[in-house]
């Protein structure tokens, strides 16, 4: 871990540490939302996930109330696993981090592995978030927010129903709109949010301060039967962690192929670079002539000084050698002027040091 902070140089930044998990919506069946902070108590506004209602298949995003404008709203009926954590992250936090100005994060993801899809592993890879894991089966020891957090912001919600109620907003029994519950997410966000609890909850579990020694004996005996079957946190059923247990696996496979196919294209890249070209800046024109004899029409050679990049060829052991200068003399024109051409299409500028010269003589 030490290293992973020393490499994204966030020892000493804890507005550079994120966590994430999703909350289930007690008072709200079907509808589970991402909460999000840093490791300075300062929250990212909530992505609420509405399971039940279906999402819009001509594309795949969230979109906000007027209620609450910062935070925002999901569809997630007919997605697969992972859409919403991918769209939450593309969507949501990645636009609340422009601040950041590709400086590196890291980001704690409290949620099953089977909502961890490749994209999203992808996309923070291009983002320059490095991704931390945490198995549902320690998350209650190492994730912040989940260690009373949930139960706290829960609670208030619940709050909010009852108030609604007695104001005459809601009746009783009555399901909660989407409107209402943005609402309810906006006052809790700006005016209940735990940030001296979440700063506390971020030293007890050693994210920040970075501390291997937080986690004691002591505490794992102590929270061994809790959070078992926390109401406030989505968890799995036995056949649903074989499943994670499976995506997982498939998700190590294809991070080992793209691996692999990262290791082929960076030897490709290094047996390019490691082509050496004898390059003369400049040859006067005597010298050129006796190298290149009958091409003079093919080099355009003007003047008594021929300024620029001209290849010389050497055939045999030692470069001073005569015979090998006659032969390449009276080698045929078509091997001198053949170009290079750069038929790898490279994302940047990986062949820059071959395609910057149009024509190489060899």
């Amino acid at each position: 871990m030490l290293q992973v902070y020393k490499k994204n140089r966030v020892l000493q930044k804890p507005e550079s540490i994120f966590v994430v998990t999703e909350m289930k919506i007690a008072t709200y069946p079907g509808a589970t939302a991402y909460v999000a902070c840093n490791a300075r108590g300062t929250p990212l506004a909530p992505f609420v996930v509405f399971h039940n209602d279906p999402v819009d298949a001509a594309r795949l995003t969230a979109y906000s109330l007027p209620e609450f404008k910062d935070a925002l709203f999901f569809n997630a009926r007919g997605t697969h696993d992972g859409d919403a954590l991918f769209v939450w992250f593309r969507d949501h936090f990645m636009q609340c981090r422009t601040s950041f100005h590709g400086r590196s994060v890291i980001l704690f993801v409290g949620c099953p592995v089977s909502e961890i899809s490749l994209r999203f592993i992808q996309l923070a890879e291009e983002e320059h978030v490095a991704l931390i894991s945490l198995p549902s089966a320690v998350a209650h020891l190492v994730h912040p927010l989940i260690s009373g957090i949930l139960h706290s912001l829960n609670a208030d919600i619940s709050s909010g129903i009852e108030q609604l109620i007695t104001d005459g907003k809601l009746a009783a029994g009555s399901p909660l709109s989407h409107s209402l519950l943005a609402m309810l997410l906006a006052e809790l966000w700006a005016d209940k949010w735990p940030y001296d609890d979440v700063r506390e909850s971020f030293a007890s579990c050693g994210i920040f301060p970075l501390n291997i020694r937080a986690i004691t004996a002591e505490r794992i005996a102590a929270t061994a039967s809790d959070n078992v079957n926390d109401n406030c946190i989505t968890s799995e059923s036995g056949e649903d962690v074989d499943e994670d247990v499976a995506h997982g696996l498939n998700l190590l496979s294809e991070l080992s192929t793209l691996e692999q196919q990262k290791e082929s294209c960076t030897d490709t890249q290094r047996r390019h670079k490691n082509m050496k070209l004898n390059v003369s800046k400049t040859v006067d024109g005597a010298s050129a002539y006796a190298i290149i004899g009958s091409l003079h029409d093919h080099l355009q050679l003007h003047g008594p000084e021929v300024s620029g990049e001209v290849v010389t060829c050497f055939i045999g052991e030692e470069k001073d050698n005569e015979a090998s200068k006659h032969a390449c003399a009276d080698m045929s024109s078509s091997v001198f002027c053949q170009p290079y051409i750069c038929t790898k299409v490279s994302p940047r500028n990986e062949c820059d040091q071959f395609c910057h010269t149009e024509r190489v003589v060899l």
